[in-house]
């Protein structure tokens, strides 16, 4: 069975729309199918101020870019051949 390189992903306007239990809950589910454990509850509190970090940002971005409710958002991608390495966050705006 191939699993996702990626904890979760979707538009900035389903991100804003996903509820923070489900968007957390996608995250540790990844987390667990990557490294066979639960996240720690460090990363757990480093993903919610993240989310709350970037919720209130992206709705600024929306107001002034309207066009920004269809950029792409993937949270914890894989990174193919670094071992696992992850970043954050990678946002897809279609130019860059």
């Amino acid at each position: 069975m191939h699993r996702q390189q990626w904890g979760w992903a979707g538009s900035v306007e389903q991100f804003l729309e996903t509820p923070l239990d489900q968007w957390l809950d996608s995250l540790s589910a990844h987390t667990r199918a990557l490294i066979g454990g639960s996240p720690s509850s460090q990363q757990v509190t480093a993903w919610r101020d993240e989310h709350d970090v970037l919720r209130v940002a992206l709705r600024d971005v929306c107001v002034a870019e309207p066009a920004a409710t269809g950029w792409g958002l993937v949270f914890e991608y894989e990174l193919p051949l670094e071992g696992g390495r992850r970043p954050d966050v990678v946002v897809l705006t279609g130019h860059a």
